[in-house]
């Protein structure tokens, strides 16, 4: 399940998986072009706010799920509860309890969509520190003159050192050979006006297959 960098640290209790896609009505229909590849820097938080809809039953409410995009207008969410389309703007096709029956020892194909980052303390604040995408982090290190040269063999180590990291964590283990890391995108999240500040993050596509190493982590 893709992990935006608006769902990372969601307080997650997984129960529900649903599959929905954005129904063909012009309610649902003209926001349709909100997702679109022209404007994909914004297309994640503009998807967060209509994933949001679904979930948002109070105010101050406190973020419980997970969603992915898996094609133009379709949806997957993991949720503590199960979705709310108040709106009817979404055709569920799927809903219900997420209880997979793992154990040690299981091998699981999988897809992950991550913003791999390293913490370290500003410069100018060493008390606080900040967030770096790993790769770009690690090309620092080199003369300007060589991080082209040196930028797919960066993406590949990096990468899978970030993974197995959370592999390690998470009750997991991956195999070099067994893992196809691509696709290293940066993106910018562009705030109305014009504006210099706005935040900005890299993900990285990881594809392969992993071993269950501890089913209560």
């Amino acid at each position: 399940m893709r992990q935006h960098p608006s769902t990372a640290g969601a307080d997650v209790t997984p129960r529900f998986l649903t599959h929905l896609r954005l129904r063909h009505a012009p309610a649902a229909g003209a926001l349709a072009p909100l997702l679109a590849a022209d404007g994909a820097g914004d297309a994640p938080r503009r998807g967060h706010h209509l994933i949001w809809s679904l979930f948002a039953d109070r105010k101050n409410r406190q973020r419980d799920f997970l969603w992915t995009t898996t094609g133009p207008g379709a949806f997957t969410t993991l949720s503590a509860r199960p979705p709310d389309d108040r709106h009817n703007l979404f055709r569920i096709e799927s809903s219900g309890p997420f209880v997979p029956a793992i154990a040690a020892g299981d091998r699981l194909s999988f897809r992950l969509h991550a913003n791999p980052v390293v913490s370290q303390p500003r410069e100018r604040k060493p008390h606080r520190m900040c967030k770096h995408d790993v790769v770009t982090n690690a090309l620092r290190a080199h003369p300007e003159a060589e991080r082209h040269r040196l930028f797919d063999e960066t993406v590949r180590t990096r990468g899978f050192s970030w993974l197995q990291a959370q592999a390690r964590a998470k009750g997991f283990a991956v195999e070099p050979g067994e893992v196809r890391i691509h696709s290293y995108s940066r993106h910018e999240i562009k705030r109305p006006g014009k504006r210099t500040d706005n935040p900005r993050y890299a993900t990285l596509d990881f594809e392969g297959v992993l071993t269950v190493t501890s089913r209560s982590t």
